[in-house]
């Protein structure tokens, strides 16, 4: 399972960048203060996710925000990490674990997300 250095290893963004993150679906980890995990998310899109992200205002009152992400193909189940984060960090934004279908096998993504390039911003 990933730990928090991991997580910290993974490329990031501050909230006032969050325009620079990739349109391309994965995993995000909202960090605060570089030191605790508040919220875990996956999305089809991590830069439209963030554009106004619903959780933004409770994140933002917590500390300086960062988000971390992991870029994932897009039909890679990326729901999996973040059930699978969320049941080791218990992030307290996250209010309760989902549960979806047959998991890939555990500790697969992390050591490959880290080797992987983001992809870069598409042009706008």
């Amino acid at each position: 399972m990933a730990t928090m250095v991991e997580i910290l290893a993974l490329p990031s963004v501050t909230y006032g960048q969050r325009r620079d993150l990739p349109d391309c679906s994965g995993v995000y980890f909202a960090v605060i203060d570089q030191e605790s995990l508040a919220y875990v998310g996956s999305t089809g899109s991590l830069r439209d996710r963030w554009r106004c992200h619903d959780k933004r205002r409770e994140l933002l009152a917590m500390g300086e925000l960062q988000v971390h992400y992991v870029v994932c193909p897009d039909d890679f189940p990326s729901n999996f990490i973040e059930q699978d984060v969320i049941e080791a960090f218990s992030p307290p934004l996250n209010r309760a674990p989902a549960r979806w279908g047959v998991r890939p096998d555990p500790g697969m993504w992390l050591p490959a997300a880290l080797s992987r390039r983001p992809r870069p911003p598409a042009a706008e």
